[in-house]
């Protein structure tokens, strides 16, 4: 089995094709379910407080992602995404699978939020 350990709910099974289902490294449809899935994946796997704590990373990792996707010539395409993944989440209040925030899995979310910083770290240095 390759990839990470999920500590945050132990029985998701996650299928990633990555291009071979979209047809090619970086396009139009791509971009934009990409960057929707980001913001999305976000809203529902973590816990309000640690969106908080995360807020100035993420912001910065969108600018990051968006500059980079303007460069490609699909900013446009990108910035649309991550609209409709705020709409998404406004839209599925009550009726997504938020994952609950449970106070028994302290633990996870601290070891989750020393790994993200870990790696940030890393990826800075």
């Amino acid at each position: 089995i390759n990839g990470y350990r999920n500590i945050f709910a132990v029985n998701a099974v996650v299928y990633h094709a990555g291009s071979a289902t979209s047809g090619s490294r970086y396009n139009s449809f791509k971009t934009r379910y990409a960057s929707r899935n980001s913001v999305y994946l976000i809203y529902k796997n973590m816990p309000f407080g640690q969106i908080i704590i995360n807020l100035p990373f993420l912001f910065a990792g969108y600018i990051v992602k968006f500059l980079f996707f303007v460069k490609k010539g699909m900013g446009k395409e990108y910035a649309r995404g991550v609209i409709e993944g705020f709409r998404l989440c406004a839209d599925s209040k009550g009726k997504a699978h938020k994952i609950p925030y449970k106070s028994c899995n302290i633990k996870n979310y601290v070891k989750i939020q020393l790994n993200l910083w870990k790696n940030l770290f890393r990826l800075v240095y």
